[in-house]
């Protein structure tokens, strides 16, 4: 089913995102790939971003909303270590930015951005939405210079662009 959907909407991919072969995710440091259906390479200020998509299955329930559940506990464990002076670091590998619901053409997709670990740079962004019962997710990376989603949605381009694709795609 997942492919069957992926192919209807593909189209709506910019082409300005080059399509990288699986025979090259290894070279991108893509590992685990078993659920993901494809990555691109979105040029950006004379370089390339990564941009996956991923296919989550399909979903009769609330798949989304639990993960929302379990990315609050952990911004509740993270704030809980912070204000006890504690480093996050060493309890969690994420720490919740921005977690939220945002309508995009009259239906509801995940916004989520984590501080990842391993990377004091950029933020992780996870972008789910579903068509039909199938949950799908845009994934990359972006600068720490917006923290909130109105921010980062507004001005951040690699957001921007993806935000966009899901509209026309969730249309």
């Amino acid at each position: 089913m997942k492919n069957i959907i992926y192919k209807k909407f593909q189209m709506d991919i910019p082409d300005s995102w080059t399509k990288i072969k699986p025979s090259d995710y290894k070279k991108f440091f893509l590992f685990d790939t078993d659920d993901m259906l494809d990555a691109f390479l979105k040029p950006i200020d004379g370089g390339v971003l990564l941009i996956t998509l991923t296919y989550f299955g399909e979903d009769e329930g609330s798949f989304i909303e639990e993960y929302h559940a379990q990315v609050n506990e952990i911004d509740k464990m993270v704030k809980e270590l912070e204000s006890s002076n504690k480093n996050w670091r060493e309890k969690s590998l994420v720490k919740p930015i921005v977690s939220k619901f945002i309508t995009a053409n009259g239906k509801k997709i995940y916004f989520n951005v984590m501080e990842a670990s391993n990377n004091n740079d950029n933020l992780v962004l996870q972008i789910y939405f579903k068509i039909n019962n199938d949950i799908y997710c845009f994934g990359t990376v972006i600068s720490k210079q917006w923290t909130t989603a109105s921010e980062i949605a507004e001005n951040n381009p690699s957001a921007k662009d993806i935000l966009a694709v899901v509209s026309k795609i969730i249309k």
